[in-house]
């Protein structure tokens, strides 16, 4: 059908729907392309951004690193203003993390961190901003990163891996006593709740 009508206003929900069959006969590979298709024969559908995320998804999980930042670059590109651009680039952090690629990691958490107006985005971009920098050796950066977690982003997720890992940098840095008292207010805290 996709092949056959392109210009039908069905067609990039065929593909995608192409794609989910590969996702079911666990062809992971196939459905990466499949998903990446929507975006190469009809870049202007609104479930192109959506489509890449997922092609970025398969590909990492078919095993290749490579070809989902590489989808995550174009994503980044070519649709800026998409309402996936910042877990994308949060997801793009996370892989140049995986790599030891800190400062490429650190430049993509801090653009989430600087614009994103979503508190838990933020949150997550501060923590993998922070552990970007301490990959860096920029110790004393990361740790602000962390502090601003705690005083900002009480009611996120991040909040209790900020504090686990301000003490993990505190310990790091020979601040045993800060440290302690980190893990020790996550422990009273968790005993509240």
């Amino acid at each position: 059908f996709a092949l056959a009508f392109p210009e039908h206003p069905k067609a990039p929900e065929a593909w995608w729907n192409v794609a989910d069959s590969y996702v079911s006969l666990k062809n992971l590979r196939e459905a990466a392309l499949g998903f990446e298709r929507v975006k190469t024969f009809h870049p202007k559908s609104k479930l192109a951004p959506s489509a890449l995320v997922k092609s970025s998804d398969y590909f990492e999980l078919a095993g290749a690193p490579e070809s989902s930042r590489k989808v995550l670059r174009t994503l980044i590109q070519d649709y800026s203003s998409s309402d996936v651009i910042f877990p994308a680039r949060l997801k793009l952090a996370q892989m140049y993390l995986s790599d030891n690629q800190f400062e490429l990691a650190r430049v993509e958490s801090k653009r989430v961190a600087d614009v994103s107006k979503d508190a838990s985005l933020n949150g997550q971009a501060l923590i993998l901003l922070s552990r970007a920098l301490a990959g860096l050796n920029r110790s004393d950066e990361a740790q602000r990163a962390l502090d601003e977690i705690t005083k900002n982003y009480r009611s996120t997720s991040s909040y209790y891996s900020a504090l686990l890992l301000l003490g993990s940098l505190q310990r790091a840095m020979g601040n045993a006593n800060q440290a302690l008292a980190s893990w020790k207010f996550i422990e009273a805290a968790s005993a509240k709740a």
